[in-house]
């Protein structure tokens, strides 16, 4: 992928709890070369249970998700809660191995295992994960950011959380402006909010280092 090919780059949180995932992202619009023919949109729906999402949007993402809904209506009950987390992923990176160079996540709930978190890197590798930062193809999962969390892992605890992470980073970032979007995943389906950044951050739960790397 070039420089020119990359259309948006977003900060992506998203972390696991017992009952739901919670995903967030900055909205923004980068300053640069811009294709405005391309979509803009780092969260794709597989269906009403399962969610794809990276933190950079380039047309070969945009063509594994295409071909990704293709072969699930043919082979898989779409609509309907039956659609194995794990199977959307296994396919995601098989197309991922052929096609690009961008990291994605695959998020969401099924009847057989519960709420599942995936991350396919750019080599086509598949990891479970919990917690994952990212940004640009960038990924932060080292012992701060963990250490920062703590064990307090309800969802209101934890949408504050993310949503103090992103407001720092966009308050700390002139090119970032805009708004958060929440989506949150359980066996209900999908919950989206769309959230003003905190103006004032009284509380940081990472170190300088780290803040610095996405900024």
């Amino acid at each position: 992928m070039n420089l020119n090919e990359r259309l948006y780059e977003t900060v992506l949180l998203v972390i696991q709890l017992k009952d739901c995932i919670i995903v967030t992202s900055d909205l923004h619009m980068n300053y640069g070369n811009v294709n405005k023919n391309k979509s803009n949109n780092h969260f794709n729906l597989v269906n009403n249970y399962i969610l794809c999402c990276s933190s950079t949007i380039t047309s070969d993402i945009q063509f594994a998700i295409d071909y990704l809904k293709s072969v699930l209506e043919k082979s898989f009950d779409y609509v309907k809660k039956k659609t194995n987390v794990r199977v959307v992923a296994q396919i995601i990176r098989e197309i991922y191995r052929k096609t690009t160079t961008s990291n994605c996540v695959c998020v969401g709930w099924d009847p057989f295992h519960g709420n599942q978190f995936y991350l396919i890197n750019q080599k086509g590798s598949l990891f479970k994960q919990n917690f994952l930062l990212t940004q640009n193809n960038n990924i932060h999962l080292d012992k701060d950011w963990m250490s920062g969390y703590g064990k307090k892992k309800s969802y209101y605890f934890s949408r504050k959380f993310a949503l103090e992470i992103l407001s720092t980073i966009i308050t700390l970032n002139e090119k970032k402006k805009g708004t958060i979007k929440i989506y949150s995943i359980n066996k209900y389906g999908f919950k989206t909010e769309l959230v003003t950044p905190f103006s004032t951050i009284k509380k940081f739960y990472f170190s300088k280092k780290n803040i610095n790397r996405l900024i």
